[in-house]
């Protein structure tokens, strides 16, 4: 019994690591930081992927990105629970091929985000953002410590972030990606069959 009970666990751990991939490493790895964004990976093809938005410190981001290579339109739902007052547009940036600048998709260049270290590996982004189509179209500032209404569409949910603060310049993290619900799930199902078989005293 123990040994069947052990080779269970092994498995169902290896598959839960194979299912979060090197998520794995991110989940709680930023929560420290001033500003963090979550990744909530919703499912389909392309997945819907939802952004949660926390920030501690900051008072003057005026737009932040989250790097993805697959990153297919960006929303902001302005019936969230949550949602920022402010950084109400939503799009898709990327890395142009001739400079090695990011650009959106009106050629306003994002001079912040070429210094985002972490963003070197990718070339598109999800650009969530107060300003408009150049910088004199300006609404303000991500006023909310916790935020959400983000969105987009992609094939590869994980990806850094990084934001851009008036005091600070380019600021950049790792997004945390939550444990799926389902994994949490099947670990406590194991756990219950586990005790069931204990207590009737079911041997292997």
């Amino acid at each position: 019994m123990k040994n069947t009970v052990s080779a269970i666990l092994i498995i169902i751990l290896s598959a839960a690591l194979l299912l979060l991939g090197p998520g794995a490493n991110r989940v709680g790895a930023a929560v420290a930081l001033e500003f963090s964004v979550t990744e909530q990976w919703v499912g389909g093809f392309p997945g819907k992927i939802d952004f949660t938005v926390t920030k501690n410190d900051y008072s003057d981001i005026r737009e932040f990105a989250i790097g993805n290579n697959s990153a297919c339109g960006a929303w902001v739902d302005m019936n969230a629970s949550n949602h920022s007052e402010y950084l109400t547009k939503g799009m898709t940036a990327w890395r142009d091929v001739n400079t090695n600048k990011w650009v959106t998709y009106n050629s306003r260049k994002l001079t912040w985000l070429d210094n985002a270290s972490n963003f070197s590996d990718y070339s598109n982004a999800f650009l969530f953002t107060s300003w408009g189509i150049d910088d004199s179209d300006y609404n303000g500032y991500l006023e909310q410590s916790f935020t959400n209404g983000y969105y987009g569409f992609t094939t590869c949910p994980e990806s850094p972030f990084a934001a851009y603060s008036e005091a600070s310049g380019t600021i950049t993290g790792t997004t945390i990606v939550p444990i799926p619900p389902a994994l949490l799930l099947l670990g406590s199902g194991l756990v219950a069959i586990v005790r069931i078989r204990r207590k009737t005293g079911v041997r292997g």
